[in-house]
């Protein structure tokens, strides 16, 4: 009857365990764009944002501190969930250039996004929809030849 109950007690602690390990490894797979991107800036740095619209090649720089601030407070709430590979074709592409170049993409339907750091990328899905193109996409955007 004891070497029952180890059995069960064993047995029921590796299920939790599996059950918490599994848990935690999803977990991981969410994070912000504030905690991705926007943390990573340095505030009293000087910074340059280029923008440029897949579509038609628009292309703009900016290096306006409030332009720059309303571009990063549209930003600073989208939650992400770490995604394998997405098939939507790419709309916009933001360069964040400071000590480190930074940048994303964005999908046309605005579910995906795909950060750079580095030399690496990594593909997320949107949680959230809360127009956070919205001031990139009232920017006057210029067709270059």
């Amino acid at each position: 009857m004891q070497i029952l109950k180890r059995i069960a007690i064993i047995f029921i602690s590796l299920v939790v365990v599996i059950i918490g390990t599994l848990y935690f490894l999803d977990e991981a797979k969410y994070t912000s764009f504030q905690k991705e991107i926007l943390d990573e800036l340095h505030k009293d740095g000087t910074l340059k944002i280029t923008i440029m619209r897949y579509s038609d090649y628009a292309r703009i720089s900016i290096t306006d501190k409030e332009l720059v601030g309303k571009i990063f407070n549209d930003l600073s709430s989208v939650e992400l969930k770490k995604v394998k590979d997405f098939s939507s074709q790419k709309e916009y592409a933001v360069r964040i250039y400071q000590y480190e170049n930074l940048g994303f993409e964005v999908t046309k339907d605005l579910k995906y996004i795909v950060i750079f750091k580095g030399s690496g990328n990594t593909k997320y899905k949107v949680l959230n929809d809360n127009n956070y193109l919205k001031t990139i996409k009232n920017l006057d955007l210029q067709i270059t030849e």
